[in-house]
């Protein structure tokens, strides 16, 4: 396939799989606000999620196509756009973020470690089930020190039977979205699969360079759209609880799939970019608990520094 072909085809796909994850959002959020879920809570654990659905879905492809190396790239290179391509925008564009109404400095360090994790583990290019089993135990102890809202479930009880109707309608169209990411995921992969066969280029860099930002495009619009209607909060959440949902993605990798990389020196690049940006994020939110503009300038420098570094290579 010839090689324009091929990525104009993964940003088609990327893009219908960005409507479909929108579709998803839209559906979730609406049934949060009936549920009166505080406004971080949506962003970090509900958006979160919903916005790693293309990550989860790449991960399910690559495992069916036994490639497991391309969803690593995928999730590791996803963590990076995240902490420095996607959440420097609405401080750059809006002139900083306010961090310190979000998360405590106990919060950040423990978002930091749990963030980075599967960057460490990554370093020796052998993903085991050991390594799943305590990265999952992690994502899920931080999931539970992070929530303070402890009657969530009941919310979602009580609303169930209040709002069946409604509730159905959210649940079809959630459905809908959720379908249309797997599709679309699964012609992604495909595709990138094929660009790596043909052109010799390892899987595992197909993922960091090119997936990574064709997944993140929900994350992508999502901060333009916090920007927009100065939502800045849900933003910081969302982007924090995405990059630490691919920490729960990596686990399942691990333990379903287990695996050793054949690109080590690739994946020793990406890890440490990816721990470097964790470091410095997490010094930039705990110094003045806020991210300034310089401060996302500097981030994004350091993704630009990433990209040259990996292209070079090719």
């Amino acid at each position: 396939m010839n090689i324009v072909l091929a990525l104009f085809l993964i940003l088609v796909f990327s893009i219908a799989l960005a409507k479909s994850t929108d579709l998803v959002i839209a559906n979730i959020v609406k049934l949060a606000r009936r549920l009166a879920v505080p406004e971080f809570t949506v962003g970090f654990f509900i958006l979160g999620f919903a916005t790693s659905l293309p990550e989860i879905f790449v991960a399910v492809n690559a495992v069916m196509e036994k490639t497991p190396q391309l969803s690593l790239g995928n999730l590791l290179g996803a963590i990076l756009v995240l902490l420095t391509l996607i959440i420097s925008f609405p401080a750059v564009l809006s002139g900083g973020v306010e961090i310190r109404k979000v998360l405590s400095s106990k919060d950040i360090v423990l978002s930091s470690f749990v963030i980075a994790l599967p960057a460490f583990f990554s370093l020796d290019g052998n993903l085991t089930r050991l390594d799943g089993a305590i990265l999952l135990f992690s994502y899920l102890i931080y999931v539970y020190v992070l929530n303070e809202d402890r009657s969530f479930l009941e919310k979602i009880k009580s609303a169930a039977r209040k709002n069946k109707g409604n509730l159905f309608k959210v649940m079809a169209l959630t459905s809908l979205g959720v379908l249309g990411i797997f599709i679309f995921s699964r012609f992604i992969v495909e595709i990138s699969l094929d660009v790596a066969q043909t052109f010799f280029v390892p899987p595992l860099l197909v993922g960091v360079l090119f997936l990574s930002l064709g997944t993140n495009l929900p994350e992508l619009s999502l901060a333009v759209k916090t920007v927009i209607s100065k939502h800045k909060i849900v933003g910081i959440g969302d982007f924090l609880g995405s990059a630490a949902v691919n920490t729960f993605v990596v686990a399942l990798l691990c333990l379903i799939y287990p695996f050793k990389v054949d690109d080590l020196a690739g994946v020793r690049k990406a890890s440490l970019f990816v721990i470097a940006a964790v470091i410095l994020l997490a010094i930039f939110m705990r110094t003045k608990r806020q991210l300034t503009r310089k401060e996302g300038i500097m981030l994004l420098s350091l993704y630009a520094v990433f990209l040259l570094v990996e292209i070079s290579s090719i």
